[in-house]
């Protein structure tokens, strides 16, 4: 999508990609049903590897799923700092 024209894009691969990132991020949404970061209360390391991954998720133009539990958690990302300097303002 970042390469090419999007007429010149191969829109079943891109397709492919979409739903089994959706898969991958639905995962994350069920676990975060009980908790408030990726491992548990506070911000860890799964936090900081994934949160470079969920904002390019967000920033593509496509259609997601409604995952609100992920979307809480990008929000609370957002809200750092630190994250809102380097990863969100890019």
């Amino acid at each position: 999508m970042l390469r090419k024209p999007a007429d010149q894009g191969d829109l079943a691969a891109l397709e492919a990609a979409r739903g089994k990132a959706s898969a991958s991020w639905a995962i994350l949404d069920r676990a975060l049903a009980d908790r408030t970061y990726v491992a548990d209360a506070e911000l860890a390391l799964g936090d900081i590897a994934l949160g470079n991954a969920i904002h390019r998720w967000y920033r593509l133009p496509i259609e997601r799923p409604a995952l609100q539990r992920l979307q809480g958690w990008y929000t609370r990302l957002c809200e750092r700092p630190s994250y809102s300097k380097y990863i969100a303002s890019a």
